[in-house]
């Protein structure tokens, strides 16, 4: 049974995660909308972050005749943001990265594995997923 506070998360990604669902993709919601779900801090206005094994370039075309905008600056860091019906939704390929002593941007891999894209993330409540459209937890 999906809790009250998680059916909005599931309603709103629900077209999204068809899109990929059929391309063989897989997709998570990770980050603050995770941690606030599960703390029942719940906002109707959150941004939708997500992650996936399909590289950017397949995420843009998943998206580009669906989503009402799209932006791509963050594509090289994996990253493909849209609009779709009111919400804003920021789609990365699932990485790793590392950092030289002399640079504060990454340099960043991308990789197919989930454990291995929360594991980079700054803190360990921001290191859960919900996976979609099961809406199973991995922490």
């Amino acid at each position: 049974m999906i809790p009250d506070r998680v059916r909005p998360l599931a309603d709103a990604t629900q077209e999204l995660t068809k899109r990929f669902n059929d391309a063989g993709k897989s997709l998570y919601l990770v980050g603050g909308i995770v941690r606030d779900v599960v703390c029942n801090r719940s906002r109707e206005d959150a941004d939708y972050d997500l992650t996936t094994d399909a590289l950017p370039d397949e995420v843009e075309g998943l998206v580009a005749h669906w989503a009402d905008a799209v932006w791509t600056q963050g594509k090289r860091f994996g990253t493909i943001g849209f609009l779709h019906a009111g919400h804003t939704f920021e789609v990365t390929t699932h990485r790793a990265e590392a950092y030289s002593p002399d640079s504060r941007k990454p340099e960043v891999a991308f990789g197919d594995a989930i454990e291995a894209d929360l594991a980079r993330r700054d803190f360990t409540i921001n290191a859960m997923a919900l996976r979609l459209p099961e809406l199973v937890l991995i922490d």
